[in-house]
Parts: structure tokens; C-alpha cells; sequence
């Protein structure tokens, strides 16, 4: 306490504490208490089951654990609403999908459930996760169009059909060990395919130079369109009519540390 003293005074130390005993003491919410609700709420209220954008109608599982609280944006379509865009796009011309970091399924299922591909192929290293998907096609109806494995590595990417690789778009969501996993082994297999990577270059020790030294490899095969987190449109949603502003804007939150890129691979 000495030190918020010294540095914002009394009155600012006197709010910043009353704050914490009022989280502590269950009187406000903490923006995660917050999330955590409103994404219940509203899993509750569509009944686990996306009700805008392009993946319209895919249902999560009960023991769907991976982003709990992000599923409030994931029913109203906008969660990642940059990759989904991505992903969108591609599809017009391509029939596979490819989920390297699949979680629980989200992407890897919703994607085929709701036609946007014909077969999708799904890379899980949790068990858990394995199984989670496999529940979740299950109660989709997509289990006949996905497979699922385990690590991704230029073997298990060898396995799928070489035109499949050729027809797909990939999505690489591996939490920064995209630096690892990209050799120009398993660069020179998804050479022909879109691909999307989520960038954790932040996580690594040298990341500002492996990340010039993965843009310069992949560049032999890709053009390179580096996309950001943007804007949300929350007017057009009526169950968001009566939320309070702060409410409102916390679903948008997707708790990130600091601004999230991708980039976008378009085959040369």
C-alpha cells in the first residue's frame, strides 16, 4: 500500500483498495467474472448452439472445454471474425480443411457441419481434445467427414491425399510453436494450400527474428497479408439491446495480451 501511496496518492490509493475488497468480497464482478458470465448466459440461452454468421447452427458439446469464456462471441459469430472471414473467402474454391491445433473442434467441425468444406482433417495432441471432437461430430453429424490425429509433423501431414493438400486451407493455431513446426519440409507440403496462422511471435526469446526468418521461407511459395484484430458491429444483435455498454464490449473481448496478428498464405 506504501508504494500505490507514494506513486497516486491518497484518494487513488483509497479507491484502488476499496475496488479490490469490493471484487474480494463478491459486491462487483472482475472483468473475467464477467466473461465467464455472460458467456454462460448466453450458452444458455442458444442453447449451446451458434446462432449468427457463417457457422450458423453448430452445436458445442457439455464438456466442450476449450474457450469457455469466449463463447458468448463464438455463438454471435464474431469471435476471431478476422480468421473466420479468412477461412470464408477460401472455402469458395476449396473443399478441405485442415486444423493443426484443433482444441475441441470448433473450427475443424463447424466448418464442415455447416458446408463450408467437404472433409476436414483435424491435428490434436490432448487426448481430451480428441475425444471432444470426436463427440462433437458425433452431435453434428459431420463425424463422417473429418479424421482426427494426434501431433502434427511433415510425416502425418504426408498421410493426407497429396490433391486434398492441394485443395485445402490450412489453419496452424499451435500457441507459438508455429516457429518449430514450419520446416520447409512441411512448408513444401501445404506450398499449394491457403494458409492461416495464428502469430505468438511475442512468446518466443528472439521472436522479432524468427519472425523474419519464417516471413523470409515461407515468402518462397506465399504471398503474405498480415491481418489484425478490428472492429465489432453490436447494433444489429436484439439480444445485446438491453446489456450495459461495458457488458456489451466485454463480449468482444477475446482476453488477449496485446493486439493479435495473422497471416494470411495465398499460394504463389
Amino acid at each position: 500500500m506504501r508504494r500505490t501511496f507514494e506513486q497516486q496518492g491518497l484518494s487513488k490509493t483509497l479507491r484502488h483498495y476499496a475496488g479490490r475488497a469490493a471484487v474480494k468480497a463478491g459486491a462487483v464482478e472482475d472483468v473475467a467474472t464477467t466473461r465467464r458470465r455472460l458467456a454462460a448466459h448466453f450458452n444458455n440461452h442458444f442453447e449451446a448452439q451458434i446462432a449468427y454468421g457463417p457457422l450458423k447452427g453448430f452445436r458445442f458439446v457439455r464438456n466442450s472445454w476449450w474457450g469457455a469464456t469466449d463463447r458468448a462471441s463464438m455463438l454471435f459469430g464474431f469471435y476471431e471474425q478476422e480468421v473466420l472471414n479468412a477461412i470464408v473467402t477460401a472455402s469458395t474454391d476449396r473443399d478441405v480443411f485442415i486444423d493443426i491445433g484443433a482444441a475441441d473442434g470448433y473450427y475443424g467441425v463447424a466448418t464442415v457441419s455447416q458446408n463450408l468444406f467437404k472433409q476436414s482433417y483435424l491435428f490434436e495432441i490432448s487426448e481430451a481434445g480428441q475425444a471432444v471432437i470426436a463427440q462433437t461430430a458425433q452431435l453434428n453429424q459431420a463425424q463422417d467427414r473429418i479424421t482426427i490425429y494426434g501431433a502434427a509433423d511433415a510425416n502425418t501431414l504426408a498421410a493426407i491425399d497429396a490433391e486434398d493438400r492441394r485443395n485445402a486451407v490450412v489453419l496452424i493455431d499451435i500457441e507459438g510453436a508455429e516457429f518449430d513446426f514450419l520446416t520447409d519440409s512441411v512448408i513444401a507440403l501445404l506450398k499449394d494450400s491457403v494458409v492461416v496462422i495464428e502469430i505468438h511471435d511475442w512468446l518466443q526469446p528472439n521472436g522479432e527474428a524468427e519472425l523474419a526468418q519464417l516471413q523470409q521461407r515461407l515468402s518462397q511459395h506465399f504471398s503474405l497479408e498480415v491481418v489484425q484484430t478490428a472492429a465489432r458491429d453490436l447494433s444489429s444483435f436484439p439480444e445485446l439491446q438491453m446489456l450495459s455498454d461495458t457488458e456489451r464490449w466485454l463480449l468482444c473481448s477475446e482476453g488477449r495480451g496485446q493486439l493479435m496478428q495473422w497471416w494470411v498464405l495465398t499460394p504463389r
